[in-house]
Parts: structure tokens; C-alpha cells; sequence
């Protein structure tokens, strides 16, 4: 497979962008559209996520929020409740990770 040219990523979805290029490529908005799957009627999701994480101040910030705030800002009951639980999953994988005693690899 060729390298893709730099003037043709910006306009693929975040799901090629990480298929051909992987997820560390990936900008935080690209991550959460990914999560959303769909955006609202006046947007897509790649959209919605850069309108998250600018209402929230970022990823930590919209990372605290609940599925009810979510679904005020403008995202659906699934995409709402697909992000509290990806965050979760984060939080989770962390805290697995810091455990006293656990070895760092």
C-alpha cells in the first residue's frame, strides 16, 4: 500500500484516518467523534466533537461530565452514554494500572 498524501488526509473520517494511520495519529476530537459514531441533524460527529471539547474545555473536562449534561450539549441518549462509558473504561484502565504493589512495565 502507498503512503497517503498529506493533502488527502485531512479530508478522510477520523475512522480512516485511523485505519491507514493509526490512533496515536488521531486528534482528541477524531477519538471522540469515533466514540459518537453519529453526530446531530445541524452537524456530523466530527463536529460535535470539536463543539464538545470546546464547551468543556478539553478532553478532562468533558471527560467529567455525565449523560444527561451530554445530552443538553447536544449529543444523543447512545453517543451520550457511549462516551461516559468509554471515559469510564479509561478511568478503569488507569487505576488498574497505578494499583500498589502491580509492576510497571
Amino acid at each position: 500500500m502507498t503512503q497517503p498524501s498529506p493533502a488527502d488526509v485531512p479530508r478522510w473520517s477520523p475512522r480512516e484516518r485511523a485505519q491507514v494511520l493509526g490512533e496515536v495519529r488521531l486528534s482528541d476530537a477524531d477519538c471522540v467523534a469515533l466514540v459518537l459514531a453519529k453526530g446531530r441533524p445541524a452537524a456530523r460527529a466530527e463536529q460535535l466533537a470539536h463543539d464538545l471539547l470546546r464547551e468543556f474545555g478539553g478532553l478532562a473536562g468533558l471527560a467529567g461530565r455525565g449523560v444527561r449534561e451530554l445530552q443538553r450539549a447536544g449529543v444523543g441518549p447512545a453517543g451520550a452514554a457511549a462516551l461516559v462509558g468509554a471515559f469510564g473504561l479509561a478511568r478503569r484502565l488507569e487505576e488498574q494500572a497505578f494499583r500498589p504493589g502491580r509492576r510497571l512495565r
